[in-house]
């Protein structure tokens, strides 16, 4: 419903039309639909408080976090996700999934030219064969270092599969250390949990070899 009425914005006449009629509902469907709309025409400040104000599930807001982050819009998405981490009836899985959103933005903020990867860490791309180094903006480091310290903190204490890919992503992509990324994913590997991810180590280990030079 809300990709059909967003396929009707073609005049801003017809939008305010949208948005007044969306305004009179109760239905909680409704305001997402309004949030969708108010986020497609960049007035993201306004799509948030539409789900915040309608108390929208948290796994929707962190949903949005992830496009926020996806977007470019860190300062935005770093304050979604404080305000579900301050929250007392956020569950442990969604915490979890929250502070890997945190850890994710802090990446991004540092990280240049990455691909726009989903944070499941599914790739649009094969990186078979595709040894990508990521540039990084060397004057802010810190989200980084911050990013690093968060997903160590995730792995120590969950054991998280997408924060350990995550980590070998930055040791071998932007630190270019390259023999601690080899134990992330061969960890990933061994724990055989996640096959994306799994395979995506095995291309990640054949890509090092090869910057190696190491083809035995």
């Amino acid at each position: 419903v809300s990709d059909k009425i967003l396929s009707f914005l073609d005049t801003p006449e017809v939008t305010d039309m949208i948005i007044r009629s969306l305004k009179k509902t109760s239905f909680k469907e409704s305001k997402i639909v309004l949030s969708n709309i108010y986020y497609k025409n960049k007035e993201f400040k306004k799509a948030y408080k539409e789900l915040k104000k309608n108390k929208i599930e948290t796994q929707y807001i962190l949903d949005f976090c992830s496009d926020l982050t996806l977007s470019g819009e860190y300062d935005l998405a770093e304050e979604v996700v404080t305000n579900i981490l301050k929250s007392k009836n956020t569950d442990s899985d969604t915490m979890e999934k929250a502070i890997f959103n945190l850890a994710y933005i802090f990446e991004r903020r540092t990280v240049q030219d990455v691909d726009p990867l989903p944070i499941s860490g599914f790739f649009k791309k094969n990186s078979f064969l595709r040894s990508e180094f990521m540039k990084i903006d060397e004057d802010h480091l810190d989200p980084l270092w911050e990013a690093i310290n968060i997903y160590d903190s995730l792995l120590t204490v969950t054991q998280s599969v997408d924060a350990n890919f995550r980590l070998g992503e930055i040791r071998y992509r932007i630190l270019a250390d390259l023999d601690s990324a080899v134990k992330n994913y061969e960890n990933i590997i061994n724990k055989k949990g996640n096959r994306k991810l799994v395979k995506e180590s095995v291309f990640r280990l054949i890509d090092i070899a090869l910057s190696k030079g190491d083809l035995n």
